[in-house]
């Protein structure tokens, strides 16, 4: 009777003999890396519309619970933006906020159609200037409105 040992499997001399899938293995991992930290980061245009959001966050009876649908940034100035939040008795509630220079209105405002007016300007004069962010874009400030107090 022969007794079989184990025999045991050294990832370093592995890696050692399989240089290429160590190559390989290396540029794939850091792949993952690259891309996870570029999904969690703002570009230029999501940080202003998460700046813009953020700046009226705290007017909302539940600020924690708000979340943005569509949001449209006009120049530097503007925005329209259809969010959703729960009011006083816990049910959610869904409407378009016209952001005109830091300052909030709704629907029935007449500084609303201000904002709808230049925005509607912009867009025909100015289209760069005009920004409506895809869905995307739209979970990314979602995630970092969850996480900002």
């Amino acid at each position: 009777m022969t007794k079989k040992t184990k025999k045991s499997i050294n990832v370093v001399e592995v890696l050692k003999e399989n240089y290429y899938f160590a190559i390989v293995l290396g540029v794939l991992l850091l792949c993952i890396i690259i891309v996870g930290i570029s999904n969690n980061t703002l570009n230029k245009t999501e940080k202003q519309a998460y700046d813009v959001v953020y700046g009226i966050k705290n007017k909302f009876k539940n600020p924690e619970a708000l979340k943005i649908i569509d949001i449209k940034l006009c120049n530097n100035e503007y925005a329209i933006i259809k969010a959703s939040s729960t009011n006083s008795f816990g049910g959610i509630v869904t409407s378009d906020y016209y952001i005109n220079k830091g300052t909030m209105s709704m629907n029935d405002d007449k500084s609303a159609n201000g904002v709808v007016d230049k925005c509607f300007e912009l867009e025909k004069n100015n289209y760069q200037s005009v920004h409506v962010l895809s869905k995307k874009s739209i979970a990314k400030i979602n995630k970092k409105l969850k996480g900002s107090k």
